[in-house]
């Protein structure tokens, strides 16, 4: 019931992949450049698990630091959809009466309320007591350091960078952030290479996929408790669409019997609100260049690529 026989396969946009990089142009250009690509969004301490979500769905972000510049911008980590889908489950799987056989209007009110309105800091606070727990690797990188050093970060596992400047933080600086970069700096990529050199070595993990009527929330479960930020609808054998953690954002506004209802639909409406297809993948060849899967994930402001389309167990995903 878990996964399925035929499942495609999930790799990193490989940053080891820019080794041919013109290390010299990385070199020269400062981050307190590169920062000009995206400010700093961020979460106060006591802004609410509603507020963060409308947040992280106007940015398109999938994480954003927590930062209380009332004592001095102290930084205490981010809040990442992980966490928030963490927090949802929890909530979900409360029993607020003993008696209860299943969630009515007024049981899923309160849990509504419960979710939307913890605070950012007690919702990161409570995981992090968790053993489970796994934090945004991150590490602190001073403005005038190179974007070649970014990328030396990057490949070494690190997902974000918090900028600094004189000690206090200025920004954050996330891979995203550096295909952003990148696409607006093609110099910095040097000789573009294929998606057929991507050796095996690159390939992260299979992606599970989920049957279109499957509940929603137990697709968000299926993702977290396998540690994926995206799932593929699977029909008959092949791909029909996808949910990312970025589809949580689709409880927002109180929306929780959502939660309940067949993934495709709940899919269906998430795409129709960003005027997509419930089908929509963001598609490519196997031959595409690198430089061109950049610019795709840009444009249309999205964290990952499928390679074929079609036939699940033929498919590839680059993130």
């Amino acid at each position: 019931q878990r996964q399925t026989q035929t499942q495609p396969k999930m790799m990193h946009l490989p940053f080891e992949s820019l080794s041919k990089m013109n290390r010299s142009a990385a070199s020269s250009l400062k981050m307190k450049d590169a920062m000009n690509i995206r400010p700093l969004i961020s979460f106060y301490p006591l802004d609410s698990i509603h507020k963060s979500l409308k947040i992280l769905g106007e940015q398109n972000l999938r994480f954003a630091p927590i930062i209380d510049y009332r004592s001095g911008a102290k930084f205490y980590g981010f809040l990442d959809v992980f966490t928030v889908i963490d927090y949802l489950l929890q909530v979900m799987q409360v029993k607020y009466d003993e008696n209860e056989t299943n969630m009515n209007d007024g049981e899923l009110a309160k849990r509504s309320a419960d979710f939307n309105f913890a605070s950012v800091l007690s919702v990161f606070e409570a995981a992090k007591r968790k053993e489970s727990f796994k934090e945004i690797r991150h590490q602190f990188l001073d403005e005038e350091a190179s974007v070649l050093d970014a990328v030396d970060l990057f490949k070494s596992g690190i997902e974000s960078l918090v900028i600094t400047s004189g000690g206090n933080v200025i920004g954050v600086f996330t891979q995203s952030a550096m295909l952003e970069l990148l696409n607006t700096e093609p110099s910095l990529i040097g000789q573009p290479q294929k998606h057929s050199k991507l050796h095996e070595g690159m390939l992260k993990e299979k992606l599970i996929t989920i049957s279109p009527q499957s509940t929603t929330l137990e697709a968000f479960n299926r993702m977290r408790e396998n540690d994926l930020s995206c799932l593929g609808i699977e029909e008959g054998g092949n791909i029909i669409g996808c949910i990312t953690t970025s589809d949580i954002l689709g409880i927002s506004n109180f929306r929780f019997k959502r939660l309940l209802s067949p993934v495709i639909e709940y899919i269906s409406e998430n795409r129709t609100h960003q005027d997509r297809p419930k089908d929509w993948l963001l598609t490519c060849s196997s031959e595409t260049e690198i430089s061109q899967v950049i610019g795709k994930m840009v444009e249309t402001k999205t964290h990952r690529i499928f390679v074929g389309e079609g036939d699940s167990s033929k498919v590839r995903v680059v993130t």
